[in-house]
């Protein structure tokens, strides 16, 4: 911990949400940190259970990203979303806030992330992580609540626990697609911040980078990089901006008949609680790989007639340890952003349509040839499984692009140069 105590006397955030202009657009997260630095880039979802203002109003939230350190100094934070455009007690976001901090400074402060009312600036969810928790380039997919005493509930194994330690060492159902811990009521009325009551989750994703990349033993290349571009043609009917799901699947047929054609499909994220004010650690231990992958999500794809995401995913270590074996593939899922947040939870169900990219041993040679050092472009990736068209009538498609990654220090992301990539 870094000795800040753990929650200041405040009511109030100074901080104002983000404009909606170019002027006030987030920092890029790129593949890795300045060298002697970390950098944290973090999604903000969305949030529920927050409770009216101090006059009975409701909020337009929206949420903020500090460091401990900056707090304590009354400096603003590094990050906000935008705020909402209608008052809720259930904000979505999908914005993602970035903040860097010296590597020597990272193990002891701690990430601050807030919500708070667009207007009236009174503090509605608030909650501090140890940097020092989280492993670098582990993806998070967290739901982050607030517990202050008395009994949990699981409601997958109907066991109550008064101890949070003692019930995440008991129950393993505290990872799970889908929120199961709940509050009983006498615990709702309790508060471990003197303006957060209990109850309130936020739900963020999150990945910390450092200044070089892990390399898998044996590998000839460190990472495999997924640019996604933009939706190629305008949208007949839109459904909203659109949240993308990347995964690398060792068996992309059984993944396409247990989870892609089943109705209603689930994206298979596994989201993790976890308890404040004190997280505990092993909670953020590197999960297991799966047939199904570790999924990553980008931030929403806008204007909804013609998404555009420019968005970089990059898969490291064993996330792509199955890529180019028989049956692999690269899995793009489509997810309105319209649906993924409800009165409960953020969840991720039955996309609007999916793209299917088979990484075989033909691709993987062309991706180790000179050309494919600058990266290939795929100006035409179907998407599947939806009922979206364009506004000719035909089948929508995505662009991509894709290249193999030698350096363990590369921070050049093909954002800036996918034009210059040849056609696969």
């Amino acid at each position: 911990m870094s000795g800040i105590a753990p929650y200041p006397n405040i009511t109030h955030v100074i901080e104002s949400p983000r404009r909606d202009d170019a002027s006030s657009a987030p920092p890029r997260c790129g593949h890795v940190s300045r060298p002697s630095e970390v950098l944290v880039c973090v999604t903000m979802h969305g949030a529920t259970n927050l409770l009216p203002l101090g006059d009975g109003g409701v909020p337009r939230p929206f949420a903020s990203l500090a460091v401990g350190t900056d707090e304590a100094r009354g400096r603003q934070s590094r990050g906000v979303t935008r705020g909402t455009l209608q008052p809720t007690h259930s904000p979505s976001w999908e914005d993602t806030l970035v903040v860097e901090l010296q590597d020597e400074q990272a193990h002891g402060d701690e990430l601050v992330l807030s919500v708070a009312d667009s207007e009236s600036r009174e503090l509605l969810a608030y909650y501090r992580l140890p940097v020092a928790h989280l492993r670098p380039f582990q993806h998070y997919h967290l739901e982050l609540l607030q517990f202050s005493g008395g009994e949990l509930e699981c409601s997958s194994c109907n066991s109550y626990c008064r101890c949070v330690v003692a019930f995440l060492a008991a129950c393993y159902c505290h990872i799970r697609a889908f929120p199961i811990l709940n509050l009983n009521s006498a615990q709702q009325s309790s508060q471990t911040h003197p303006a957060v009551p209990s109850g309130v989750r936020l739900y963020v994703s999150m990945v910390l980078k450092t200044s070089v990349l892990p390399r898998q033993p044996c590998f000839s290349f460190t990472g495999f990089e997924v640019l996604l571009e933009a939706v190629t043609s305008p949208l007949r009917n839109p459904v909203g901006p659109l949240l993308a799901v990347a995964r690398i699947v060792a068996d992309y047929d059984s993944y396409r008949d247990t989870v892609l054609l089943r109705t209603p499909s689930v994206a298979g994220i596994a989201v993790t609680s976890i308890l404040f004010p004190d997280p505990p650690e092993d909670a953020f231990s590197v999960s297991p790989i799966t047939i199904h992958g570790r999924p990553q999500v980008s931030p929403a794809g806008s204007p909804q007639e013609r998404p555009v995401w420019s968005h970089s995913f990059l898969f490291l270590g064993r996330d792509s340890a199955t890529v180019f074996t028989e049956g692999a593939a690269l899995v793009l899922e489509l997810y309105p952003t319209t649906t993924v947040m409800n009165s409960v939870s953020w969840h991720l169900r039955s996309p609007v349509g999916f793209c299917v990219l088979f990484l075989d041993q033909s691709l993987y040679r062309k991706l180790m040839t000179e050309p494919g050092h600058r990266g290939f472009r795929v100006p035409q990736l179907p998407l599947q499984g939806g009922h979206l068209h364009t506004t000719t009538g035909s089948a929508p498609a995505v662009s991509i692009a894709l290249r193999l990654i030698g350096s363990e220090a590369s921070d050049q992301t093909m954002k800036n140069h996918p034009k210059n990539s040849a056609v696969l």
